[in-house]
């Protein structure tokens, strides 16, 4: 299930809006691929506003406690620098694939813990078999 977070003034806070983390769990992994680097350059074509150098429009993964089968997805979003310090970014081809796993300890946040800035769409994934 995906849920699109498109605030009255996307054009002026897309970039700085926080997003905050919805569970207690931990940032497993962050992915970069060709779809998340293609919203930045619609968003600069429409609006002929570049965005800012340090906004990595990244996905983000978080396995939460009390359901660590169900992981939250983030879209669109520039993490914090101590979350990219803690996780592993993955390529096209593992996200593609399905067969990513947590790839190493991640990085712990409670409910309401800054995550980072952007739009924040999310999804909610649930993993078949183990915790994800």
């Amino acid at each position: 299930m995906k849920h699109y977070l498109i605030p009255r003034d996307y054009d002026t806070v897309r970039f700085s809006q926080p997003v905050v983390s919805p569970v207690d769990g931990v940032v497993v992994y962050a992915y970069g691929g060709r779809g998340e680097n293609e919203s930045l350059a619609s968003f600069e074509q429409r609006t002929g506003v570049a965005p800012p150098a340090e906004y990595s429009d990244l996905s983000l993964f978080i396995r939460p406690d009390a359901a660590p089968n169900v992981w939250v997805r983030f879209f669109h979003v520039s993490p914090t620098a101590e979350i990219l310090g803690d996780v592993t970014m993955v390529d096209d081809l593992s996200n593609m694939s399905g067969d990513l796993e947590a790839l190493g300890p991640g990085h712990r946040v409670s409910a309401g813990d800054l995550i980072g800035v952007g739009l924040g769409e999310l999804s909610i994934e649930q993993h078949l078999d183990g915790p994800g």
